[in-house]
């Protein structure tokens, strides 16, 4: 082995995440499980609906298994949903590949919601949606929405 072969293993094997156990998937459905054990939620679909989430997307979350790998207004709303801390949320986004972007906008206010303990997407959705019309940017809102439905609908109930 070379050199930058030592260096490149041994950064590997500090930094790659290639343990079944520490993925995006068991994550979520470890913490569902916790969520529903405590009595804190009765129905995993009482979570999800926290989250916006669609059952369908949390469905091909099971069905995809370890190699899911969600958007970010996804992963978001799944930090949201499980009521996870900062912290917390910052490991559930390094699973699904992200992290918080100190130049993002809608990440700021996410992280701002989790600090205050705000764990309803739509309320989230509410500020993304009214801070990125101060700041003169178009809102990427947390959740799955059908196919464009959100932006024609939702937006007007949000404000509402």
């Amino acid at each position: 082995m070379t050199e930058m072969d030592l260096i490149m293993d041994e950064y590997l094997q500090e930094h790659f995440v290639n343990d079944p156990e520490r993925s995006f998937k068991r994550y979520v459905e470890h913490r569902i499980d916790d969520l529903i054990m405590s009595g804190e939620f009765e129905h995993p679909y009482n979570i999800y609906k926290r989250g916006n989430i669609d059952r369908r997307v949390h469905s091909k979350l099971k069905k995809v298994g370890d190699r899911y790998r969600p958007t970010k207004a996804i992963a978001l709303a799944y930090c949201i949903a499980l009521g996870l801390t900062e912290e917390e949320a910052e490991d559930l986004l390094y699973l699904a590949g992200y992290h918080f972007e100190d130049a993002c906008l809608n990440d700021q206010i996410v992280k701002c919601c989790l600090e205050q303990q705000v764990y309803s997407a739509s309320v989230v959705n509410t500020y993304i949606y009214r801070f990125s019309e101060v700041y003169g940017m178009k809102p990427t809102l947390v959740g799955s929405f059908p196919r464009g439905d959100y932006e024609k609908k939702s937006v007007n109930k949000i404000l509402l």
